[in-house]
């Protein structure tokens, strides 16, 4: 293996796992599943990248002709020169017909070891993983409690799941876990087991993840990190996979009638007793704390997509994703490389024709937004997209910013997302005349989606809490709670409650009704 041939993989796994990043982001209203299935598709492509690339022949590319403007023009093919009076040397492009030449013997050894020693610790940290399980299969005892049993026969008719599971018990583990692909295998911690009222939700969530072969597209999700440990878009499509995979098997028992309110609950329950473990390669019902609030709020909205990919869905991303990662793969870096080169001296030497004439006339035109847009970044393409899907023009920025003058420089991110969940002026308007301080874009659009208005801040406010962040008002109100709902703790005695306090008794459906059997008892 040879330094160029580590800068190619390199690149073209960070143009792959990069693109299917702005897939998912440009396809975020798709469900769970549909979206699960890209981020998987685009793993799997990674995996297989390498032997692509060493297969396949080279893709060459004839380089256009050099354009000019005015006294600026691009050097001839051959090489690449600086903008006009720049005193850098030329860059050869060599032949584009052939792939990199191997370095020197002793600097390609350290470069091979360099990136084989941490891929193989990670890939070494996988088969621990694995072998793990076999240990905690072996160590654990059959489950025969009725109800579960019961349960387990019920979610599988439920979900249409045929196939024989292992239903075991372990102190080994804090929460319940599966894997297996043709033996699965759901392993129950003993405090799950005596939740029996849990149990058909419990399961539901696990037979999931084995109907969707997530055990195998976890794998390869580490074998894609282990292989490219260096790229960090590689290591954030694997977890917002694994993301992807938990919601998509959340949506997967509520489309089995799981009361959606219980079901939150047992999830908040579940994140107290997380398997926190590298060493562990199998899927749990407990999320992690970092997606907790996502989760929980996906599972109480009732608006969102939860239909599973189906086969139509399936088959045209599988063909887009060959049609992508075939002609990359066989693309030579080399002719990659020139035409990047030849490209940033022809935008240099542009711009020094360009700019001066450009910015007065676009001064002229628009004087009211130059001193703005000079302090923001230019979109990306992948913005740009968005811009126009989600109708993000200047008018609407001005709207924003007329309602909320600290927004006058709101990033183009926070527009899209605003616009995308209905943010308009009027609302912004009605939330600082019901005395909110909105400190942070980024809490804005939840507070949209769970329908935060005035009304409910007054509500709030009726019972004492008053001066409320946008952040603890969302929070509240994908609880469910309600000034009745503080009443009644506060007439039962519990006079002292906080938001958080409050948040945590509704999220686990806790009322009187449950505060009146204890007292009985």
């Amino acid at each position: 293996m040879t330094t160029d041939l580590l800068i190619e993989f390199a690149w073209k796994s960070a143009a792959l796992t990069g693109g299917t990043l702005i897939a998912l982001r440009l396809l975020r209203r798709r469900s769970a599943a549909e979206r699960s299935f890209v981020a998987h598709a685009g793993l799997l492509a990674a995996l297989f990248l390498p032997l692509a690339v060493l297969r396949l022949p080279a893709l060459t590319v004839e380089l256009p002709a050099a354009p000019t403007f005015g006294q600026a023009r691009l050097s001839p093919p051959t090489e690449v020169h600086g903008p006009p009076g720049s005193k850098g040397a030329s860059i050869p492009l060599g032949d584009a017909t052939q792939r990199s030449a191997p370095v020197a013997s002793g600097q390609g050894a350290i470069w091979l070891l360099a990136y084989a020693l941490p891929a193989a610790v990670l890939a070494l940290l996988t088969l621990l993983a694995v072998a793990r399980l076999f240990t905690l299969r072996a160590r654990a005892s059959v489950l025969v409690d009725g109800p579960w049993l019961t349960a387990l026969a019920r979610a599988q008719q439920r979900m249409g799941f045929k196939d024989g599971t292992a239903l075991l018990v372990s102190e080994d583990v804090r929460s319940p876990v599966s894997w297996g692909l043709m033996r699965p295998v759901i392993l129950l911690d003993p405090r799950a087991v005596e939740a029996r009222e849990e149990a058909e939700a419990i399961i539901a969530h696990e037979l999931a993840h084995v109907a969707r072969l997530d055990w195998a597209n976890m794998l390869i999700a580490r074998l894609v990190t282990a292989l490219f440990w260096f790229n960090p878009f590689a290591w954030r499509l694997a977890a917002e996979a694994h993301q992807l995979r938990e919601e998509a098997a959340d949506d997967a028992v509520l489309r089995a009638d799981v009361d959606g309110a219980d079901y939150a609950s047992l999830l908040v329950g579940a994140a107290r007793h997380e398997n926190r473990s590298l060493a562990l390669a199998a899927h749990g019902v407990a999320p992690g704390r970092n997606s907790l609030k996502r989760r929980v709020a996906r599972v109480l909205d009732a608006r969102l997509s939860r239909v599973p990919a189906r086969g139509v869905w399936t088959a045209g991303c599988s063909a887009l994703v060959v049609l992508v990662v075939g002609p990359l793969a066989a693309l030579s870096p080399v002719e990659a490389q020139s035409v990047a080169a030849g490209r940033d001296a022809t935008a240099t030497s542009l711009r020094s024709v360009r700019e001066p004439a450009q910015a007065e006339a676009d001064a002229e035109a628009r004087p009211d937004r130059i001193e703005r847009t000079s302090r923001q970044r230019r979109p990306s393409v992948e913005q740009l997209i968005e811009m126009r899907m989600f109708d993000v023009t200047p008018e609407y920025a001005d709207e924003i910013a007329a309602a909320e003058p600290a927004f006058a420089d709101l990033g183009t991110d926070d527009l899209i997302e605003f616009r995308m969940h209905g943010v308009d002026g009027d609302f912004l308007r009605e939330l600082k005349r019901a005395g909110i301080a909105i400190d942070d874009p980024s809490d804005v659009a939840p507070a949209a989606i769970q329908g935060v208005d005035a009304a409910f801040v007054r509500e709030m406010a009726e019972v004492g809490f008053e001066g409320l962040s946008l952040e603890d008002l969302t929070d509240l109100r994908i609880a469910g709670v309600s000034a009745d709902y503080v009443r009644s703790f506060r007439e039962a005695g519990y006079r002292d409650l906080t938001v958080d306090e409050v948040t945590e008794l509704a999220l686990f459906g806790i009322d009187l009704d449950d505060l009146k059997r204890g007292e009985s008892r």
